[in-house]
């Protein structure tokens, strides 16, 4: 093979119009590709789902011609470039959060008693150290109903509260303000709720709560359980410093006490303008015999272990039907002995998709359920991404990981039916093809894995 090294290269004749690569053949470009003398478009690769590359890297980029989308490899799978890049003029992440205002960004660095000020509508998760929108202008701002708190890397962890719930404002106002402009009083606690769409706690008392004086640069108002949130337990912010207290927290499991270290967490604060109640109605379960994709109990199922199994099976799951007795478990649900288990299910070639919501029904009986869970995606059935968590279910009376018969009357036909009882699920935008339920500390319960019930919602 011949090597030409020429500092320019010209001649080509007029007429030709094109340098044609062989297929099979890599034109490869190590330095910089200048376009800019071109008034005209550069042709994206074009093609079905189904003609994407076989072995693709991250980073190729394309049009999709099945979906009349841009669209990116990146995390191990295929997303619409429009729905992984910054959104809705506010930052977002996901096109799942387009109707949400990023107001809020708090790394470990700069000042959070003295946050950069930038225009509603400008602030973006790229933004460094504190950045907020002032509180004159969100207060003046009257389409949002809720807001939310949540991260970077752990954007299905979503705590929402109700615009004009107890003292919000306050709160708020102690974010998006200097110090000596904050609303909540050092050491004093702030009485919240969380609604529908949040990872926890929904419809329980929760405080936040600062115990700053003016001298911690990233001591801000911290979600946490009631009493003193550094002692009950913290779920989001930050107390004293970035290396202390847990460092910068968005958690479903709370941090209590001293120690920590700073975790590299970025923390935000959405503006929701959407209705802050969420409709059961407007959403439908994937996982049953009358499913959009079809029979769900026909699709490819799979589990981790056939310790403890018998005769269950997981494709059981997706058979949407009450199940409020104690025996005859093999046939209406999938048990497994050990700490780390899971399920998990094939959508289909070409029905790789995204989901809002998530629930799961256990054994009514009230054991056999795990305080860590979590649904994840994954387009290899190898690579598996976090998409929702959460210790303990909502709408359990219980504290179980799982919603329980015992517990609450718990059934298929009353939770997907009750928006309160759904964890978010959130995936930047990427479609999954596999969809797995994983849980770890089942000797929270007595060591076994047994769902009844499982829920993928998706918005119609």
């Amino acid at each position: 093979m011949s090597r030409v090294t020429t500092a320019i290269l010209k001649g080509i004749s007029a007429t030709l119009e094109q340098v044609t690569i062989p297929g099979g053949h890599t034109f490869r470009v190590n330095g910089i590709l200048d376009l800019t003398g071109n008034t005209g478009a550069f042709q994206l690769p074009t093609g079905t789902t189904a003609q994407r590359p076989g072995s693709p890297s991250t980073g190729f980029f394309r049009f999709n011609t099945d979906t009349n989308k841009i669209e990116l490899y990146r995390n191990g799978a295929w997303g619409s470039y429009e729905e992984t890049t910054d959104v809705g003029g506010g930052g977002g992440t996901t096109s799942q959060i387009a109707d949400e205002i990023l107001v809020y960004v708090m790394d470990e660095n700069g000042d959070a008693r003295s946050p950069t000020y930038k225009p509603l509508n400008s602030v973006k998760v790229s933004d460094n150290s504190v950045t907020a929108t002032a509180w004159t202008d969100v207060l003046a701002n009257s389409d949002w109903n809720a807001v939310v708190f949540t991260s970077d890397s752990k954007p299905y962890i979503r705590w929402r509260f109700d615009r004009n719930s107890q003292n919000m404002d306050t709160i708020l106002s102690s974010l998006m303000n200097n110090y000596s402009s904050w609303g909540s009083a050092n050491n004093a606690t702030q009485s919240v709720t969380p609604v529908a769409g949040s990872s926890g706690k929904v419809g329980e008392t929760m405080n936040f709560q600062h115990n700053n004086g003016g001298g911690e640069s990233h001591d801000i108002v911290t979600l946490g359980n009631n009493g003193t949130v550094w002692s009950s337990g913290m779920y989001w912010g930050n107390i004293d410093s970035t290396s202390n207290y847990g460092g910068i927290l968005n958690k479903v499991e709370p941090h209590s006490g001293s120690g920590g270290g700073n975790t590299n967490e970025r923390i935000f604060v959405y503006l929701d303008n959407t209705p802050l109640a969420i409709q059961a109605g407007d959403y439908t379960n994937y996982l049953t015999p009358t499913g959009p994709l079809g029979n769900a109990t026909n699709f490819s199922w799979s589990n981790n272990t056939s310790s403890g199994v018998g005769s269950s099976s997981p494709n059981n799951v997706a058979d949407a039907v009450d199940r409020n007795t104690t025996s005859d478990w093999p046939t209406y649900g999938i048990q497994q002995q050990g700490n780390n288990n899971w399920i998990s299910v094939d959508l289909g070639v070409g029905n790789e998709t995204t989901f809002d919501y998530t629930w799961v029904i256990g054994y009514p009986n009230d054991n056999h359920w795990s305080d860590r869970n979590f649904v994840q995606g994954s387009n290899d059935n190898s690579n598996w991404t976090d998409v929702a968590e959460w210790r303990y279910h909502n709408g359990s009376s219980s504290n179980d990981g799982y919603l329980i018969h015992s517990q609450g009357s718990h059934l298929y036909s009353n939770t997907v039916n009750n928006v309160d009882k759904w964890h978010p699920v959130v995936t930047r935008g990427i479609k999954y093809r596999y969809w797995r339920l994983y849980g770890t500390n089942f000797n929270q319960s007595n060591g076994y894995m047994l769902v009844m019930n499982w829920g993928l919602m998706k918005k119609n």
